[in-house]
């Protein structure tokens, strides 16, 4: 009696623990390699009260889903190769961070912004950050023969409730930039 109740228990924990697993979210598939890349080159211009910045990519531009692999907290400077096989587009988003332990509290200072703009793969571009005193800034460039050409940046809204798998959406979905997407089947 006791063998069958320790079997009935393994059964009915295996069982469990296989739902469990089925039910993780796992990030969509990403489209091939296939050589299209682009190179970011992450600098900062000025950080003038030492908060924490850093530069993420995502994955799809329709509404800043996902992150690249490795760019949450792709600290600056850096300069890094990111996939861009089948996009028009790449967003970035920018953020510096500064928190203040105040007990068990924590009160944090957040200046963010999210950019769209337009690449060419294989293409080679620069994003200058700063944190001056009275605020956040963001110029992308693309270096061309080493001059480096101002691109038109989008700056995003940002969403109004992001999932809590902390994948996104980061931004209002925006009709411009559908399809441009790391995904196999964009969002």
């Amino acid at each position: 009696m006791i063998k069958r109740i320790k079997m009935r228990s393994l059964v009915i924990s295996l069982i469990l623990v296989a739902t469990l697993l089925g039910c993780q979210t796992s990030a969509p598939p990403l489209r091939s390699e296939a050589g299209k890349s682009v190179t970011l080159e992450l600098a900062e211009l000025s950080n003038y009260d030492q908060r924490f910045g850093f530069v993420s990519v995502m994955q799809d531009d329709y509404d800043c889903y996902g992150f690249a692999e490795g760019t949450k907290t792709a600290e600056m400077p850096k300069t890094k190769t990111y996939s861009v096989a089948g996009r028009r587009f790449l967003t970035i988003g920018t953020e510096y961070f500064k928190g203040k332990f105040l007990g068990p509290i924590v009160e944090s200072e957040l200046c963010a912004a999210r950019y769209t703009f337009p690449i060419t793969p294989g293409g080679h571009y620069r994003v200058e950050v700063a944190n001056a005193s009275k605020g956040c800034s963001t110029v992308i460039y693309e270096i061309q023969d080493q001059n480096r050409v101002p691109l038109q940046l989008y700056k995003r809204v940002s969403a109004k409730a992001p999932s809590t798998d902390g994948k996104g959406p980061w931004c209002q979905a925006d009709d411009r930039f559908r399809g441009s997407s790391s995904y196999v089947v964009p969002r």
